[in-house]
């Protein structure tokens, strides 16, 4: 029994002990961490930011096609519409708020006016 106690606490045994054990316990950590992620849907896919983004760029440059000339409520629920229609799996995973989803299509909007000139 004293040639276990004594091979256990040798700085050599514990040295390996720890090599070993800290690569294992960082893998589980990570698969918890990735769990937690998953179930809290905290980590968003890059191919859903990317379609969303396209989503709102091609529904705001197909908005703008029609002109303004109908307002800005017209114009955000066309571009609302585009992106339901055109990627409603890349929408449901982002789940923006409103204002949010508001505020990035003015982004968009204002970067494809400068960019193209607004819609005769």
């Amino acid at each position: 029994m004293e040639i276990i106690a004594n091979v256990l606490t040798s700085d050599a045994m514990q040295t390996t002990l720890v090599a070993i054990l800290g690569p294992l316990l960082m893998f589980v950590l990570n698969r918890i961490a990735g769990a937690l992620q998953a179930s809290t849907g905290l980590k968003l896919s890059e191919r859903a930011v990317a379609t969303f983004h396209s989503s709102i760029i091609s529904g705001v440059e197909s908005g703008l096609a029609h002109g303004l000339q109908a307002g800005t409520a017209t114009f955000k629920a066309h571009v609302k519409a585009h992106m339901l229609e055109s990627s409603p799996e890349a929408f449901a995973e982002m789940s923006p708020l409103p204002d949010v989803l508001d505020n990035l299509i003015y982004r968009y909007a204002r970067q494809s006016i400068a960019k193209y000139g607004e819609a005769k």
